[in-house]
């Protein structure tokens, strides 16, 4: 169970998306692996953080699939009449306007992050950042490289990829000052008017995502085969055990047990609402399943036979076309026939 006490600089973590709420033995480590001060603990007991340690750059966030880490900054997202612009700058970066959108490191923008602005039209994500080589925050997984992954995907599902730009710190301030002169130039509708009469606070659960991570790639159209996706599970047929444990346990029914016809069952993979928890994975005791990560999706479909254990006389499925289809996964593991044997002799 994730230890949730904190203080001021300590995130905030919702305890029902942490995937060790889910289950104890969950191999997810990626606040643990993510964070530069090495303040996240993961014992046998339960995940925590050492709050003398933290020092709130938000990477732990970025870095959960379940975005069960808040994020405590914002980004502003500026509609005008010549697009539509997210500004950002990491605290290194040396800007000297006090209204400036800095946040503690650019790297803790994650990609469901990047699709939620997109949703709400996001064109140019331009950004201002300091010696990212020199900073500890630096050595993961980088904000640009984050941007061409996705970028590829859009443009994939037909989406116009957004257009990053990294400027030294004049440049990013004129760029500032002058698309904040375009906004008030732009002409305001009423409901433009009235949705700025929102609170900031309000209108940054509208910018970024406040839902699970899975429903940020609603809005694209659905993954074929060979298309990029974010993660999706992939079943070895040969090994699968038809136990559907990793159906049950998909909290994104990423993976569902959907009928095939009248006699046929299947597994169905749904690439869009997968996060890359690795639940279905770490369930598996036939290690039959693997997550793959931005990689063309493969699998959307996995067929089952239905058949009745020869030992058992219960009803259980596997995939169509296995060999070893003779006995249940249960009987399997533990060989009725050999107990049989014991008693008759």
């Amino acid at each position: 169970m994730p230890l949730m006490q904190r203080d001021a600089n300590t995130p905030e973590v919702q305890a029902e998306r942490c995937v060790h709420t889910r289950m104890e033995r969950a191999s997810c480590r990626a606040c643990v692996d993510r964070c530069p001060q090495q303040a996240w603990v993961l014992d046998e007991d339960q995940l925590g953080i050492e709050e003398r340690r933290c020092d709130g750059c938000d990477l732990c966030a970025a870095a959960c699939p379940e975005q069960a880490i808040q994020v405590r900054f914002s980004l502003r997202i500026q509609k005008t009449h010549r697009g539509t612009f997210t500004f950002a700058a990491c605290v290194q970066s040396g800007l000297s306007k006090a209204d400036a959108p800095r946040i503690p490191c650019l790297h803790s923008i994650s990609v469901f992050h990047l699709l939620s602005l997109v949703q709400q039209g996001l064109e140019q994500l331009i950004v201002a950042q300091g010696d990212c080589d020199r900073c500890p925050r630096g050595t993961g997984q980088r904000l640009e490289a984050q941007v061409r992954k996705l970028n590829r995907l859009l443009e994939e599902r037909g989406r116009k990829p957004i257009y990053y730009q990294v400027l030294e710190r004049t440049a990013w301030e004129h760029r500032w000052e002058q698309v904040n002169t375009w906004v008030q130039q732009r002409p305001m509708s009423r409901r433009y008017f009235f949705r700025n009469l929102i609170p900031s606070e309000q209108r940054l659960k509208a910018i970024l995502p406040a839902e699970p991570a899975a429903s940020c790639t609603s809005f694209l159209p659905k993954a074929r085969r060979g298309d990029l996706v974010i993660a999706a599970p992939q079943i070895d047929p040969q090994r699968c055990q038809g136990c559907d444990a990793c159906a049950n346990l998909c909290p994104h029914e990423a993976i569902r047990l959907v009928p095939q016809g009248s006699e046929t069952l299947a597994y169905e993979i749904q690439a869009d609402a997968c996060t890359g928890c690795g639940l279905c994975a770490d369930v598996c005791e036939a290690k039959a399943l693997q997550l793959v990560r931005w990689a063309p999706l493969v699998q959307m479909r996995v067929p089952l036979t239905r058949y009745r254990c020869t030992a058992c006389g219960v009803p259980y499925h596997l995939p169509t076309n296995r060999r070893d289809a003779d006995l249940c996964p249960v009987c399997c593991r533990h060989n009725p026939y050999r107990q049989l044997f014991q008693v008759l002799t």
